[in-house]
């Protein structure tokens, strides 16, 4: 909170710069205070030439939005210029954390829709190549402080990029700062990666000795600090330089006649929260009140929010602020879209969160999660796990289950599924002390949370919540609930291929949702029933109810019904393949097609355009199969769906064979063989070589056709 030279970490300084020679990543560890931020900023600044810093910074009131902090640096940090010359398919990307970027580029187009998995692998990918593209022009200092508040995504990117050898070949360094103290498991899970290319140095922050701290001492007080105070000052702070600067602020603040041999006691670093709070007693009333108000909002803030929450006018807002700045307890921070303060040190924010009441605390939450609301009118899902913190504490328990299912959705459209489940399961939590919610609130809450968990493979966590789920639909006697409780464990057997099990969830389901007023939830109920029926080789009775689910909206505009609807024709064309009728897999892929298409689901256009393939191939028209396959084949690699491109490679292949196209089908053949081997997906490896023997068969080579 004082200006002062910067004394010691010689060593540490050195193996910054040597690890910035060999590039590749660093993390510094210490405990709040110890001056991580000040040492990454001396080091930055001792370099002959200053490499391009790029800056990211985690925050407690953050931890539930994923990506924030690489949001905030690749909005503030990137030139308009440098986002122009970024190749077209890593910037639609990186839209879906920067949506301002479709507007600033003609020629972007929000990616098509993914599997969590393959959106994840490619966001990450064009994080990376950014960073590439940086530092082929300039070497790149990337620094993320505070990473102990790190969310699971935004850790997960830093991993990737290690794992990569971002910044190899002297092109830059990443350094990251964590609190000794703070626990984070995806921190952990960070550090204790294996991967062989995985480069990550440990610097840990030295405790000032009693020659930094008397060289602090005499900057601070003027003159120098007799051996007896010196000795004391490193007992009673223990060398951390935060704590002994509050310290020092404190003995100045006894009066301009301070006579350094005759100063008997020190405040104790146990005590420091005392001493900050002294500190903040000599602000007047108006400003400490709106301190308050700053601390709620959170460690960064924007002016425009904080006046939302004053209760007090703008211009005593802009004095508040300046008295604020003037004690050395705020900094600005401006940037090209707004005006915005900081907390000078976190520990300053805890302090005064401890001294707020229960009833003001509640009701500055309340004043906060408006002014949040409002200003954030145009991006609520971005920002939704951040106001339903708010909302909690301000007990407005409706408005925190909301919010806290759109954080969930939000973080699964970012593929950040820790943050997703976390914000499922605060929403979970809110339902016995919220007796006003709906059923359909709660019903959307875990098909949400179940789709997750399904695309997961979260077979135990899947069955637990349905199993919490009926427990409450019992106690609200609820069809609707108990029908989906019973779907969502049907689910969970699918998971672990246990068909017969499955088959009797999704019978007790449709008793309960034919009496319930939600087709959706019927119709995706159905369609599970005839998945189950078809893995039990009940073909028939699976075509029967696939065409029942498809009666519940036979015409409709609403996406989640032709979703649903998308899916019930996709796997009654499967059916119709299997059962030898590819004319009838044509219709209804060709509808499943439109439904897919018409609710912005790219995923599922791939899986139809398998299905199409294949049935033009049984039907014989060998270039509309290969045709298709190839359209499918460019979709599914927008979208980085590996395992659908296997298939696709596959049905190419079939269809060129049959074409005569040998040397072709062979090289699609390969393709599919390599990305099977790449995942470990045997039926794609036994496909391929079943494909590769069809060839030697047809060339008259059979010893290799039996290989």
């Amino acid at each position: 909170t004082v200006q002062v030279p910067y004394v010691g970490q010689t060593q540490n300084l050195s193996q910054l710069q040597a690890a910035f020679r060999k590039g590749g990543g660093v993390i510094i560890f210490g405990e709040g205070g110890a001056g991580k931020t000040r040492l990454v900023q001396e080091f930055y600044q001792g370099l002959k030439l200053p490499p391009r810093l790029l800056l990211g910074s985690c925050r407690p009131t953050e931890a539930n939005l994923p990506y924030q902090p690489w949001i905030e640096m690749l909005r503030h940090s990137i030139s308009q210029e440098e986002w122009m010359r970024l190749p077209a398919i890593w910037a639609s990307h990186l839209s879906l954390l920067l949506p301002e970027l479709v507007s600033l580029r003609a020629d972007l187009v929000r990616p098509p829709e993914a599997s969590s998995d393959q959106m994840r692998a490619t966001l990450f990918e064009a994080v990376r190549n950014l960073l590439v593209s940086l530092a082929a022009d300039w070497p790149v200092l990337l620094f993320f402080d505070n990473v102990h508040w790190g969310d699971d995504a935004s850790l997960d990117i830093l991993a990737y990029l290690l794992e990569h050898g971002i910044f190899a070949n002297n092109t830059g360094l990443l350094v990251m700062a964590a609190r000794t103290e703070e626990n984070n498991p995806f921190l952990d899970r960070l550090l204790l990666s294996s991967s062989p290319g995985f480069r990550l140095q440990s610097v840990e922050v030295d405790r000032l000795g009693e020659e930094e701290i008397a060289e602090l001492s005499h900057h601070v007080l003027g003159k120098r600090p007799p051996q007896g105070l010196v000795e004391r000052l490193a007992m009673d702070t223990g060398g951390n330089p935060f704590f002994l600067l509050e310290t020092l602020q404190a003995l100045l603040d006894t009066g301009p006649d301070l006579d350094l041999e005759m100063v008997d006691a020190l405040p104790l670093v146990s005590s420091v929260h005392q001493l900050i709070q002294s500190r903040l007693r000599q602000l007047s009333g108006p400003t400490q009140e709106l301190l308050m108000a700053a601390a709620v909002l959170g460690n960064e803030f924007d002016v425009g929010v904080l006046e939302k929450v004053a209760t007090v006018s703008a211009e005593q807002v802009a004095q508040g602020l300046e008295e604020l700045e003037t004690r050395r307890l705020l900094q600005s921070t401006v940037d090209s879209r707004s005006l915005s303060y900081a907390f000078v040190h976190e520990k300053i924010r805890e302090s005064l969160l401890q001294e707020i009441s229960p009833a003001r605390k509640r009701l500055l939450h309340t004043r906060v999660a408006r002014a949040l609301a409002e200003h954030f009118s145009f991006e609520k899902d971005r920002f939704a796990a951040v106001l339903a913190a708010h909302y909690e504490e301000a007990r407005s328990l409706p408005e925190a289950f909301d919010a806290w299912v759109q954080a969930g959705q939000y973080a699964q459209r970012l593929s950040s599924f820790a943050d997703a489940s976390n914000a499922f399961s605060r929403a979970e939590r809110l339902i016995p002390r919220t007796a006003s919610l709906s059923d359909g609130q709660v019903c959307h809450l875990y098909t949400e949370w179940g789709e997750l968990l399904y695309e997961l493979n979260d077979a135990i966590t899947l069955r637990r919540i349905h199993q919490t789920l009926m427990r409450i639909a019992t106690d609200r006697h609820s069809d609707l609930l108990m029908g989906k409780a019973l779907d969502g464990l049907a689910e969970a057997c699918f998971t672990v291929n246990q068909f017969a099990d499955g088959l009797e969830y999704t019978d007790q389901a449709l008793l309960y949702l034919r009496k319930s007023n939600d087709p959706y939830a019927r119709m995706e109920a159905l369609t599970h029933r005839g998945i189950f029926l078809s893995m039990l080789n009940r073909l028939s009775e699976a075509q029967d109810v696939f065409r029942e689910a498809l009666d519940l909206a036979p015409d409709t505009d609403d996406p989640l019904l032709l979703r649903a609807r998308g899916h019930a024709n996709y796997r009654l064309a499967t059916t119709y393949i299997i059962t030898g009728w590819p004319k009838e897999a044509l219709r209804y892929g060709e509808q499943s097609l439109q439904d897919y298409t018409r609710a912005g689901r790219a995923f599922g256009q791939v899986m139809t355009h398998v299905v199409l393939s294949m049935a033009n191939h049984f039907l014989g028209e060998y270039a509309n199969g290969r045709l298709i396959a190839g359209a499918g084949i460019e979709l599914a690699g927008r979208i980085a769906a590996w395992r659908m491109l296997g298939d696709l490679h596959i049905c190419r292949a079939y269809n060129e064979i049959d074409l005569g196209e040998f040397g072709p089908a062979w090289d699609s053949a390969q393709q599919a063989l390599a990305l099977g081997i790449k995942h470990e997906h045997n039926d794609i490896v036994a496909s391929a070589y079943r494909a590769c023997g069809d060839i030697y068969r047809q060339l008259g080579a059979f010893d290799p056709a039996v290989n």
